[in-house]
């Protein structure tokens, strides 16, 4: 499994709400001047409509089952892969876009300012191993409760602000394909 070497001064690509490039900046630069970059959010599905939810090894906070920054030159499905591969150990697994949205949220007890280009996509499987130095563990939840969860963390105490801006797109799909099951 690769090791995490990923730095606040990764760089990242700077782009427009139409996903333009404007330039090329460090990932640190981006969230202090709220600049737009993308950042990739995969669910992971198992077979009884659960998704996996990973506990981040920095903060101990809940959040998607996979989920990264875009690097600079790298598409949004390229990170999806890299990130499963280095948070989860999992290769090639097949993932659904869902939608793609830009949402901007204040980072906690910083300054700063995320301002992403989110592409959320769905995967069925398994966690492989685990990367220590980014996820503490992991485990199945139903998304219905987890999101009843949510609406009650309104300090981000549990939850990462990237989760509970996210799970309606999830939510809205697990509905769809439960219609047409």
């Amino acid at each position: 499994m690769k090791q995490n070497k990923k730095t606040v001064d990764d760089l990242v690509d700077w782009i427009d709400e139409n996903g333009n490039l404007l330039g090329v900046v460090t990932r640190s630069r981006a969230h202090l001047k709220g600049l737009l970059h993308r950042l990739s959010v995969i669910y992971l599905l198992n077979n009884k409509k659960q998704i996996l939810i990973q506990v981040r090894a920095k903060d101990s906070k809940w959040d998607h089952s996979v989920g990264g920054h875009v690097d600079a030159g790298e598409d949004h499905k390229e990170s999806a892969v890299r990130e499963m591969e280095e948070e989860l150990g999992i290769k090639n697994l097949k993932i659904i876009e869902l939608e793609e949205s830009v949402i901007e949220y204040p980072i906690q007890g910083r300054k700063d300012q995320s301002h992403h280009f989110f592409k959320i996509y769905v995967g069925f499987g398994q966690p492989g191993e685990i990367n220590p130095l980014e996820v503490k563990d992991v485990f199945w939840a139903d998304p219905y409760q987890l999101a009843a969860k949510m609406k009650k963390d309104l300090d981000h105490i549990q939850f990462t602000p990237g989760i509970k801006t996210t799970i309606s797109t999830f939510l809205k799909y697990l509905k769809q394909n439960q219609k047409s099951e």
